[in-house]
């Protein structure tokens, strides 16, 4: 005879003695990936990050096109994109160092 124990219920688990439950921590990795990431996700890491300058761009479940920046000059915020897109593809191995 087996030591296999299945619960069918919520009642089963609370009352059977050869069942644990554990809780695990959820850690938030500092990493790129290949998976997208949830957006509200991204906006709290933007919201924690003690940013200066901030361009929002994004389309909404419509496909609409979404655009917001802090910066009052078309210039900055064109130069903010720049330097985003040259990160983008330093970290795509297009460009080196």
């Amino acid at each position: 005879m087996s030591d296999l124990h299945v619960a069918t219920d919520a009642d089963a688990i609370e009352k059977s003695p050869r069942v644990h439950l554990k809780c695990a921590e959820i850690v938030r990795l500092e990493t790129l990936t290949s998976l997208d990431i949830d957006v509200g996700l991204v906006l709290d890491g933007a919201k924690n990050a003690n940013l200066s300058a901030v361009i929002i761009i994004g389309e909404d479940e419509d496909g609409d096109f979404y655009f917001a920046s802090n910066k009052s000059d078309g210039g900055d915020a064109l130069w903010l994109l720049e330097k985003a897109k040259h990160k983008l593809l330093k970290i795509g191995g297009i460009i080196e160092e």
